[in-house]
């Protein structure tokens, strides 16, 4: 049986322990919503922080 070098064992450790970061990352970071201008001929009635619908579904404020 051949055994496995040092330096191959630490590669595969390095390997696995960027891999649970990048899968952390993306998992848990960032992600502080977004924000959409958008603009109308006519918005009289629209004011900040009312219910924004579309399609007839909740899409925020």
């Amino acid at each position: 049986m051949r055994s496995v070098s040092v330096a191959g064992r630490v590669a595969a450790i390095g390997a696995v322990v960027a891999a649970i970061v990048v899968v952390a990352i993306l998992l848990f970071g960032g992600g502080g919503g977004y924000h959409v201008k958008g603009y109308f001929e006519n918005a009289g009635q629209l004011v900040s922080g009312d219910q924004v619908e579309i399609g007839g579904t909740s899409a925020g404020t």
